[in-house]
């Protein structure tokens, strides 16, 4: 492991995780490609929830309400700001292009939609983003509590899959059960690096992935979406410390530092492209789906390493950075 904490491999399956949201994301994937669509969702999602939930370790250190007022204050509004910024924005896109949105904006609901029920977002891809903060701000609980008694009561939500839309409670129950693996796993990281680095591991992985997929496929058991999301992020994980020199790590590296303004800022091109060439050009859905992939990660880093770095409240609005460098360590 490197000093100060930073742990290359991490950040480049980081970059692995980013790249696969941007190709879900991409249109029409879901449509063209289902096979897919369907293997990324299996997984890339757990992964950045268990990501966080790894890396969480400065919002473990609250010990009293004072502390965790000034931990959240320090954390919380880098990620609060571009929240609310891009949900409007992407609104007031949506607003003027109704005929073109699936979920055209209701102004009267706006302001639930954004900050109560987040599933109804207009920018609805946002959702993980409104997840974290709720679980960044409950972090010092969740580290001063039983973490095997926390795992093992989320396992009841992702059986019975509780369908509670108020304050994303549902993502809430589902996906924080990644957050906290990540958190419970960040207490014997060593040992867990270790176990990542062994070379048997990625096609082991693989194998109980693919085994698994196929399986559910088949049966629809209700166990398997979890056991494949776990089985996704060790695969992904381990092949980033196993197989590092074959990876090109300078440009997933890349993706993983600025894996959330990647994340914020693709729909605001992956939208318009897909518009152009879809209802304009009417281009074949396999060859869009490579146009807006390339859409949804040229566009957001030509805004970080050339327009951030020159406006700190573009920055600040939309990456919750106050200046963007041009480039990160």
């Amino acid at each position: 492991m490197a000093r100060n904490g930073y742990i290359p491999e991490m950040r480049v399956s980081r970059g692995i995780g980013i790249i696969l949201v941007t190709l879900g994301h991409s249109e029409p994937i879901r449509s063209v490609f289902p096979l897919l669509f369907s293997v990324i969702y299996a997984f890339h999602m757990p992964l950045f929830f268990f990501l966080s939930g790894f890396f969480s370790l400065k919002d473990r250190q609250a010990r009293s309400l004072s502390e965790w007022i000034r931990v959240t204050g320090r954390s919380l509004p880098g990620l609060i700001i571009p929240y609310i910024c891009v949900s409007l924005l992407f609104s007031l896109l949506k607003y003027f292009v109704p005929h073109l949105a699936v979920r055209p904006v209701v102004p009267t609901r706006l302001f639930f939609d954004i900050l109560v029920f987040p599933a109804q977002n207009p920018a609805r891809f946002l959702w993980f983003l409104y997840v974290i903060i709720i679980l960044r701000a409950l972090t010092p609980l969740l580290a001063a509590a039983n973490p095997y008694f926390i795992i093992a009561a989320l396992l009841i939500p992702q059986v019975f899959e509780p369908d509670i839309p108020l304050f994303g409670t549902s993502l809430i129950l589902h996906y924080g059960m990644f957050y906290c693996l990540g958190m419970l796993v960040s207490t014997v990281q060593e040992q867990f690096l270790a176990l990542l680095k062994k070379q048997w591991l990625p096609p082991a992985a693989l194998l109980f992935f693919a085994a698994g997929y196929i399986l559910f496929v088949k049966t629809g058991w209700f166990l398997l979406p979890l056991s494949n999301a776990l089985w996704g992020i060790i695969f992904t994980l381990s092949v980033c410390f196993c197989y590092s020199r074959f990876l090109p790590r300078k440009i997933l590296e890349t993706a993983g530092t600025y894996s959330f303004s990647l994340y914020l800022l693709q729909y605001f091109f992956i939208f318009p492209v897909y518009l152009l060439l879809a209802r304009s050009i009417s281009l074949p859905g396999p060859w869009i789906v490579p146009c807006t992939f390339a859409a949804g990660l040229a566009g957001p880093l030509f805004m970080i390493f050339y327009v951030f770095p020159h406006s700190r409240v573009l920055s600040l609005l939309l990456s919750g950075n106050e200046k963007m460098p041009a480039r990160q360590q």
